[in-house]
């Protein structure tokens, strides 16, 4: 048995995703902050991270219908 991966158009989607990760962890709030504060940025943070897992899944599922 052997296992071959071939370079395709699968590699789009796939730098889209790593683009919008990459984004999302360079937007994020990393700004020093206690109690409360703590909250509200673990929560701003969870929603760039939403947003950037909600364009990567657009982007795959625009790949899969278009193959």
């Amino acid at each position: 048995m052997s296992v071959s991966i071939f370079l395709g158009w699968w590699l789009v989607p796939a730098i889209f995703t790593i683009g919008a990760f990459t984004w999302a962890w360079w937007a994020g709030d990393r700004s020093p902050s206690s109690g409360y504060g703590n909250i509200g940025k673990g929560l701003a943070n969870a929603l760039v991270l939403a947003v950037a897992l909600i364009a990567s899944l657009m982007a795959w599922l625009v790949w899969a219908v278009a193959t």
